[in-house]
């Protein structure tokens, strides 16, 4: 887990409150969601800091907005069966058609033939240049397809599921399914922006429901008429919002320590850690001010979308606590930060699922919520391997 430079008041902060919220005193009657709210904000405060320009837009905020930015995340309606919203997306394309799938020369091993994991080039018209994409292909063509989407702070030139030495999806593929790997830029959400991303355009919705497909059923003989899509972190979020606005292209979403609700505020902030990494204000550049463009950050929302995600559904995260053995890339910030920001994922995650349920879909969901874990690959990679990728095959009939 890579993540930017924060103060160690911020980070010492977010660790006591994490340690309040994972480690109640014996005999203490169970914290409340209204308290579990307020430890998530202050997690994310001190972590994340506060946007004062966001406060101050949120103050303006008419008292009548159902989705009024100054409702606390505790406080977020549940009961209201969410609003539907249907898919922007054009239909996909089909196999051949527009720009061609990249040749055997546009892709090649990543590392040898190491973990047999693919560098490939696959050319995006709405993005005007191509994308990097690692696949590890199934054993023989007619497979269905599993896209894994990395989180926000990625590692810049790979895809944290297939990264080198991680062997986060290496170790469990057996060739039933073929898996996809987009490298996106820090922060791009996977979605499809009004603006630019670090000067250049990024439609990675776009992308990745209408111009992959065909060109994956094309050079590898994917079958894209069966696919999952899973993800951690910012990944998380992003299964969960394609899966939200194209139900008819996935048959199975797998997320992990995601966020949910951009009604919310606390998690819209999230959204705005994008100019950390990339150096524009992901949530102006991508939707525009949430205030005069409500209705697309809703549509956006897979909590507000809940009623879509008919499909079966995973839902993960830990709850903060680690034991002092487990393993880590960085210990420093496993603790200090990847501690509380699981806290607060397994409280948004529980906030999401109740809007499944909600929204009737309960009975297809599956959440697992891990008394040990932290925001870090080896939370993601033990879900993973006990049960998740299971899971995920059973769900597309492999």
């Amino acid at each position: 887990m890579r993540m930017p430079r924060r103060t160690l008041a911020a980070v010492s902060a977010a660790a006591v409150l994490s340690t309040v919220a994972v480690a109640p005193t014996a005999g203490a009657a169970p914290v409340d969601d209204a308290a579990r709210g307020g430890v998530v904000t202050s997690i994310i405060d001190a972590l994340f800091g506060t946007d004062d320009a966001d406060d101050a837009d949120d103050a303006t905020d008419d008292p009548a907005d159902p989705v009024a930015a100054t409702t606390p995340a505790s406080s977020v309606p549940i009961t209201a069966t969410p609003t539907p919203q249907p898919s922007t997306s054009p239909a996909p394309l089909a196999a051949g058609a527009g720009d061609p799938a990249p040749s055997a020369e546009q892709c090649s091993d990543l590392r040898g033939d190491a973990d047999e994991v693919l560098r490939c080039s696959f050319f995006s018209p709405s993005m005007g240049r191509d994308i990097d994409v690692d696949v590890l292909a199934a054993a023989s063509p007619g497979a269905p397809v599993v896209y894994a989407l990395d989180g926000m702070f990625t590692f810049g030139n790979e895809n944290g599921w297939l990264r080198a030495g991680s062997g986060q999806l290496q170790d469990v593929h057996d060739g039933r399914v073929t898996i996809v790997a987009p490298v996106a830029p820090s922060g791009s959400f996977y979605a499809d922006w009004q603006g630019l991303q670090a000067g250049q355009p990024a439609k990675w919705e776009t992308f990745l429901t209408r111009e992959l497909p065909g060109q994956l059923a094309e050079r590898f003989g994917a079958d894209t008429s069966r696919m999952g899509v899973m993800g951690m972190s910012m990944g998380g979020y992003a299964a969960a919002m394609l899966a939200s606005r194209n139900p008819e292209m996935f048959d199975a979403v797998y997320a992990l320590s995601g966020f949910y609700n951009l009604d919310d505020p606390v998690q819209r902030r999230i959204i705005d850690l994008g100019p950390l990494e990339t150096g524009a204000n992901a949530g102006t550049e991508m939707w525009g001010p949430f205030l005069s463009n409500i209705a697309t950050w809703r549509a956006h929302s897979p909590a507000a979308n809940a009623a879509n995600l008919t499909m079966p559904v995973r839902l993960t995260a830990a709850n903060g606590a680690r034991s002092l053995d487990a393993p880590s890339e960085n210990a420093i910030d496993a603790w200090i930060k990847g501690a509380p920001m699981e806290t607060a994922s397994a409280a948004m995650t529980r906030q999401f699922h109740r809007s499944l349920v909600v929204a009737g879909n309960g009975g297809n969901v599956d959440l697992v919520i891990s008394p040990l874990g932290a925001h870090e690959w080896s939370t993601w990679r033990a879900d993973v391997r006990g049960g998740g990728w299971d899971w995920m095959m059973s769900n597309l009939g492999v």
